[in-house]
């Protein structure tokens, strides 16, 4: 079974589909999934981080504001949005990502995306941080981004998850179920299934895991390291949040719907049609699983 909702918005309204029962890795409503090998014919390229820098840079490089994010990215087409779910996945680069983000690309290429909301062991949220990226930069977003191309066995969006959360909060992701999705088109174009899963830290410790790795990455960069040194240094020194730099500042609210509208409405001026969105499918699955 399976809610509609639609969220009113800035840019319109989204579309969003709350499931009853939120979908596990395990679970037979997570369906089929494949992987084609390119996302249009003429988009053919080799996987190889250091060739898709080489081929693709030159190519887009009027639009691409992060040159050293050279990875490949899936895209997806949602075959069948309701349960049990059916996805055709394909590969893209970063730089065609940056593209498209920027308005150049003309064919229509829809990102996978998470958004994984984070309740931590003293039953606070993780209500997102304040994006300081180059896209977005000044909005409210959760943890989460788009699933890179991965070849392992594990789910791609599971995968990414996962990776989204310890590289953004610091933390390895427990229990993590799909609860809804919805098709974004203000600014990523993506289809985003939302995630709710659980954390082994208290807010306090999420707090200051990303305020000293946030603070550490932007006095490398400002000593002269690159994005890619300043992310390995992070780890070297012992910070799996190398992703702290996408948000300036995270923000905590109680774990209930009062305290999620609460927070839509103290921070309402970063508030964004992917955080109303995400917060939507959330609060409606709370009361779902409230009775």
């Amino acid at each position: 079974m399976t809610l509609k909702l639609l969220v009113p918005c800035n840019s319109g309204s989204i579309d969003a589909i709350v499931f009853s029962s939120p979908i596990g890795e395990a679970s037979a409503d997570l369906g089929a999934y494949s992987i084609r090998s390119s996302s249009t014919p003429s988009e053919v390229f080799d996987l190889d981080s250091a060739l898709l820098k080489s081929e693709l840079g030159d190519r887009f490089a009027d639009y691409v504001r992060i040159p050293d994010w050279v990875e490949t990215m899936l895209c997806v087409d949602l075959k069948r949005p309701y349960p049990p779910l059916e996805m055709e996945f394909y590969p893209v680069s970063s730089y065609t990502i940056q593209a498209k983000r920027s308005g150049y690309m003309p064919i229509r290429i829809f990102e996978a995306g998470v958004a994984v909301w984070l309740v931590t062991l003293d039953e606070q949220l993780v209500f997102g941080g304040l994006r300081s990226a180059q896209d977005n930069n000044g909005v409210i977003d959760q943890i989460g981004g788009v699933a890179e191309y991965t070849q392992g066995l594990r789910h791609p969006l599971f995968e990414a998850a996962d990776s989204e959360t310890l590289t953004e909060a610091g933390f390895k992701l427990n229990d993590p179920k799909i609860i809804g999705h919805y098709f974004e088109s203000s600014f990523y174009n993506a289809h985003v299934f939302v995630f709710q899963g659980s954390l082994n830290a208290r807010a306090s410790e999420i707090i200051k895991l990303h305020s000293e790795a946030y603070v550490l990455y932007q006095e490398l960069v400002r000593n002269g390291c690159s994005f890619n040194d300043a992310r390995q240094a992070l780890r070297g020194r012992g910070y799996p949040n190398v992703d702290a730099w996408e948000h300036s500042r995270m923000f905590i609210v109680p774990f209930s719907v009062e305290g999620i509208k609460s927070g839509l409405e103290t921070y309402s001026h970063w508030i964004g049609p992917v955080a109303l969105a995400d917060s939507a499918v959330l609060m409606e699955s709370m009361r779902i699983s409230n009775g």
